[in-house]
């Protein structure tokens, strides 16, 4: 597992990691959860912050349902700036001098945690149509979520569609982007083992891998 070789990369790394399937309480305490399939995706990350941060505690639980899940858990000073620069009133927001500082280990962690890779079967069977990458970027406003994705065309040349679910903002790509933004995060994302089937786009013919 690679560790975060900067300050700068640690950053762009933690913006995304707290934006998306983090959560904290207050400015020094953050907590890192995933459950199911992706419970060995908590110690990869603990694992890349190592160098900078160390969890006061990782482990194991079961919720009342039944359903088990792994959390880290952090209590570090480092934490405040992102927090003050993330939270507003204790709700997460995507303002742009955040966005902007996005950089491709920002958009892997975001594709990671809240990223969906849809492949849509043809008539012939195994066959795909077309690949499809969706952001649930559901808990943010339309004017950030649209700012979003303007910046994502202008510095990475990765063009989304403004789509909604429920109401609800997302952003969503075809084909063609879709090759275009897995070439950005796919050197990061491998380094995720739970995370590599988001780069399989299960080509028989072409000869187009990012695992």
């Amino acid at each position: 597992m690679k560790i975060a070789s900067t300050k700068n990369e640690l950053n762009s790394a933690l913006i995304g990691m707290i934006l998306f399937d983090g959560s904290m309480k207050n400015d020094h305490v953050l907590y890192l959860r995933h459950g199911g399939k992706q419970l060995s995706y908590v110690d990869e990350k603990v694992s890349y912050l190592s160098k900078y941060m160390k969890p006061k505690s990782c482990r194991t639980a079961v919720d009342n349902l039944g359903y088990t899940y792994r959390y880290a858990y952090y209590n570090d000073q480092k934490l405040k700036y992102l927090y003050h620069a993330i939270y507003r009133d204790g709700k997460k927001r995507l303002p742009s001098n955040i966005i902007n500082r996005f950089t491709p280990v920002t958009l892997a962690f975001m594709y990671m945690d809240d990223g969906c890779l849809a492949l849509h079967k043809g008539k012939t069977p195994g066959v795909y149509k077309s690949r499809e990458i969706i952001l649930n970027t559901q808990s943010f406003s339309k004017d950030e979520v649209k700012n979003l994705q303007k910046v994502l065309s202008r510095k990475y040349g990765v063009n989304f569609k403004y789509t909604t679910d429920k109401g609800n903002p997302r952003l969503w790509c075809n084909t063609s982007n879709t090759l275009k933004f897995l070439t950005i995060v796919a050197p990061i994302v491998k380094e995720y083992k739970c995370m590599r089937y988001k780069l399989d786009l299960k080509y028989k013919k072409k000869q187009i891998s990012f695992l």
